[in-house]
């Protein structure tokens, strides 16, 4: 499903103020295999956009991805699915309240850990005296393996995300063109050494 060498970022610029990413029609990147928890909502900016987001950033960025859950106080969990799996590395940029505890996660297909990285505390403030989030912030980590499942632990309410970056694509099986080009300069190889040999 991925084209190319490269795995496209993952923005929510695009979607509207609420809207359930799992729900059928909803996800922009369910053609490439990428599917979201049913907690998986693209959101707004209230100020910028007219949503319902309490963040901001600039004019080119009023979409984000958020969690909603039935608990503000307990941790949960948004997880992102990839079919085809991805290596190599994790980045995500996210904007957090003061106090907020969370990180992202990377799995392979068995549920097991390959890295993690907690979101760091914002790093200043924003000019206003409202709620609105706009100190953002990226976390970037690398690890061994092939990752099919990514979660992000935090409150609700508590952070946004966006641009996420998900490395290289997974997938070890060689393409039909490239067996093709493989056959093709076998063949030239023998063709060229049963020449030289006459």
């Amino acid at each position: 499903a991925f084209a190319g060498t490269v795995i496209p970022q993952l923005t929510f610029e695009t979607i509207g103020d609420m809207t359930n990413l799992s729900q059928a029609g909803n996800n922009p990147y369910a053609g490439l295999g990428i599917g979201f928890s049913g907690n998986a909502f693209g959101i707004r900016s209230a100020r910028d956009a007219g949503g319902s987001g309490n963040f901001f950033r600039d004019p080119v960025n009023l979409g984000a991805l958020a969690m909603f859950n039935d608990s503000p106080t307990q941790e949960n969990v948004l997880t992102l699915t990839v079919a085809e799996g991805f290596a190599d590395f994790f980045s995500i940029e996210y904007a957090g309240k003061l106090g907020a505890r969370g990180r992202a996660a990377v799995f392979d297909v068995q549920g097991n850990l390959l890295g993690m990285e907690e979101f760091k505390a914002p790093a200043g403030s924003c000019p206003s005296s409202t709620d609105d989030l706009c100190v953002w912030d990226i976390t970037k980590f690398e690890f061994s393996g092939v990752a099919y499942s990514i979660k992000l632990f935090g409150s609700t309410a508590n952070y946004f995300f966006d641009n996420i970056q998900l490395g290289q694509p997974g997938s070890t099986v060689p393409e039909p063109s490239t067996f093709a080009l493989g056959f093709a300069a076998l063949a030239a190889l023998g063709l060229s050494r049963r020449r030289s040999t006459r």
